[in-house]
């Protein structure tokens, strides 16, 4: 149910997450600062659209913080370091990453808390840099965190140094691991600031997962991928009778693509390797 740190890592304790977060202990937030237990009436959302979070009006932006954090409304650039107009500079995206296991995808940690690449070493738990930036490695995120907000960069492996983050979790992981991975990897802001021509392999190689949810996940992400959408797989099926994996290969080969980020590149000339390392010991989150 939870981290090594204690943060939540599965569904339905959001209020856990919440009470931890210096927000709620040295602030005024609550579940009702950005939540609404009915539809206000005055709300131009539909119905379904308004039910997907049950937020308030405005709350699923940056007005969610800025209620509270006046002082970084004219700030937010210089803060976040990213353009205006990108979800990098979208505060939940930073503060509030997709950490939390739960109904077959990942969920927005309801801790309020700051990446640091220190945490993701101790915990497995992956930050919110190399979350959105799935083709750069630790060392990339811890060089900015420490340049831009003075965060000390931990020592780092040669692996975590130069492959992509997000594939040592989905390849030599655990199944959380690989199942958070697999749903950022179908994560469109995760791909508009990553690039997409490079992941059908590394999610196919998913496809044969011992953990149903895992194969469930990564043939959600796979199938909404360029050419990739009318392949036949059944998660379900056994492993010799469900197939995926190379007609999955045999399409992604036909589309156009771009060279492997130098990261990826990397991750993908050791997979044999970071396949074998993978932590298979038997994993159940408790949503």
């Amino acid at each position: 149910r939870y981290w090594t740190d204690g943060m939540v890592r599965v569904s339905g304790r959001e209020y856990n997450g919440l009470i931890d977060s210096p927000c709620y202990q040295r602030g005024t937030m609550s579940c009702l600062s950005c939540h609404a237990m009915h539809k206000p009436a005055d709300d131009p959302r539909d119905l379904e659209t308004w039910a997907n979070d049950q937020l308030r009006p405005r709350m699923d932006g940056n007005h969610a913080c800025l209620q509270c954090h006046q002082q970084m409304t004219d700030q937010v650039t210089a803060h976040t370091h990213h353009a205006a107009d990108s979800t990098g500079s979208k505060c939940y995206n930073c503060h509030m990453p997709h950490t939390t296991y739960g109904l077959l995808k990942a969920i927005r940690s309801h801790q309020i808390d700051s990446p640091t690449v220190q945490a993701s070493l101790n915990t497995g738990r992956p930050n919110a840099c190399n979350q959105c930036h799935l083709d750069k490695s630790l060392a990339w995120s811890a060089h900015h965190l420490e340049q831009w907000y003075g965060i000390s960069a931990p020592a780092l492996d040669q692996d975590q140094q130069e492959m992509a983050a997000s594939l040592l979790w989905m390849l030599s992981g655990n199944a959380g691991q690989r199942a958070l991975m697999a749903w950022s990897m179908g994560w469109e802001p995760a791909r508009q600031a990553s690039g997409r021509d490079w992941m059908a392999p590394f999610l196919a190689l998913l496809l044969n997962d011992p953990y149903d949810a895992v194969r469930f996940i990564a043939n959600r992400s796979i199938r909404t991928l360029p050419g990739l959408d009318s392949v036949a797989y059944d998660f379900l099926s056994s492993r010799d009778a469900r197939g995926g994996l190379r007609p999955y290969l045999q399409a992604w080969l036909k589309q156009p693509r771009s060279e492997f980020p130098l990261p990826v590149h990397n991750a993908a000339i050791a997979k044999i390797r970071l396949l074998q390392e993978r932590d298979d010991y038997p994993l159940s989150l408790q949503e």
